[in-house]
């Protein structure tokens, strides 16, 4: 993370072309900062 490749920018914006190891990432740190488990949906 720390980058963002999105064509859309801005602030409530939609995000795309983000990889899937990045997403696994999000979820990791935001789970860690919340103390909720964040996954992926299937």
């Amino acid at each position: 993370m720390g980058n963002n490749t999105s064509e859309f920018k801005g602030q409530n914006k939609p995000v795309d072309s983000v990889s899937f190891y990045d997403s696994l990432e999000f979820c990791q740190k935001l789970s860690e900062a919340v103390g909720i488990e964040f996954n992926l949906p299937s």
